[in-house]
């Protein structure tokens, strides 16, 4: 799953989603506003933007998505986070 981070992350930790066709870039300037006192994270959801390559059909499903998600906060060394999207 292709993402991006924005701020430091010892600030309070935010994940965005974006829409059906959308992509991680579509977050880009909430994010950028957001950083100066949040770590903004910002996700291409599996078929969008650069999280096209190496997926499996289960990646595809809620569940699928949703592990990628766990997997990206797990590498970021997140517990929680708010969710907007």
């Amino acid at each position: 799953m292709s993402y991006r981070t924005y701020g430091q992350s010892d600030r309070p930790p935010v994940l965005l989603l974006h829409g059906f066709l959308g992509c991680k870039e579509d977050w880009e300037e909430v994010a950028s506003a957001l950083a100066s006192d949040h770590f903004a994270i910002t996700v291409d959801s599996p078929g969008h933007g650069g999280s096209v390559d190496g997926l499996s059909e289960r990646d595809y499903t809620m569940a699928g998505c949703s592990d990628m998600l766990v997997s990206v906060l797990d590498s970021l060394k997140i517990d929680r986070c708010s969710v907007i999207g």
